[in-house]
């Protein structure tokens, strides 16, 4: 069985393909202080106040790119890509070569699969800079690995010395995949917090044969990212194929269509005889 990462490829090699998970990494400004969460104990007013006060150090300082960043990224974290994008464009305008603008810039375009789009803004900022930082390499480089242009991934990936689940996601989608579980176990040691990173390494548990192990780091993925899509599919597999409970595999399946996924690269959709309008199907969709 051949487990794959969560941004699914079409060099689908075994029946079962586990999906992995990645994240293009967001460089942080320099400079703090503004559009921080006012002290509340509700969340979604702390994001309202946090977004009427960074709007407002924007229109007290237009040109400002720092500001219209944080502006940006508040947008992006309360959900409306657009706006966010939108902040983005305004402040790159002003300042080319902003990391931490031009690193969201490049993850907004990856949500929206805009890849050619980012890879030529960032590119040119590379040629106009003579390199980029890891984290916008590491973007560079899962933009062309959506594409399908591996050789280009490759070459990004093997400029970026640092271990993060974004290369752990692209050793596993290589020919080189059984050797992932080292760089899992490092990329996990170094950020024991990130739910792409405990995800992919229950991928490579699974390759060691330790099934149960695997089926606790996706549980601990989801514990903390609870829509961490790819876990929940990987689970779906772990429950019909090892552990033969094909109740619970519906479950994580129902789970995973609830969040909007379609991807289903080993055909569980067929194997549970699930589709929108089944009985499951429309009672997920409620």
């Amino acid at each position: 069985m051949r487990p794959l990462p969560t941004l699914i490829h079409r060099r689908f090699r075994s029946r079962t393909r586990w999906l992995g998970a990645c994240g293009i990494a967001v460089v942080l400004a320099g400079c703090a202080g503004g559009g921080g969460p006012a002290p509340t104990t509700d969340p979604e007013v702390a994001r309202r106040v946090a977004i009427e006060r960074a709007f407002g150090e924007v229109a007290a300082r237009p040109g400002d790119a720092d500001a219209r960043w944080r502006l940006a990224r508040l947008h992006a974290e309360a959900g409306t890509p657009e706006t966010a994008f939108a902040h983005c464009d305004t402040a790159l305008a002003h300042e080319p070569d902003h990391d931490a603008a031009l690193s969201l810039w490049s993850k907004l375009l990856f949500d929206a699969g805009e890849h050619e789009t980012a890879i030529e803004g960032l590119e040119a900022a590379r040629a106009r800079r003579g390199s980029l930082p890891e984290a916008l390499r590491t973007g560079l480089a899962l933009h062309y690995d959506a594409l399908g242009r591996w050789e280009d991934s490759a070459r990004e990936f093997e400029s970026v010395r640092s271990v993060n689940s974004a290369k752990v996601y692209h050793v596993l989608r290589s020919d080189e995949f059984l050797d992932a579980s080292e760089l899992a176990e490092r990329a996990l040691a170094e950020d024991p917090d990130s739910a792409a990173s405990h995800n992919n390494y229950g991928i490579t548990l699974l390759y060691a044969g330790e099934a149960e192990r695997a089926k606790a780091a996706f549980l601990r993925a989801l514990a903390l990212d609870p829509d961490l899509a790819g876990a929940m599919y990987n689970l779906a597999i772990v429950e019909t194929y090892y552990f033969f409970d094909e109740a619970a595999g519906r479950d994580w399946f129902g789970a995973y269509r609830a969040t909007g996924a379609v991807d289903d690269p080993d055909g569980l959709a067929a194997t549970f005889a699930w589709d929108d309008v089944s009985p499951a199907g429309r009672q997920v969709r409620r």
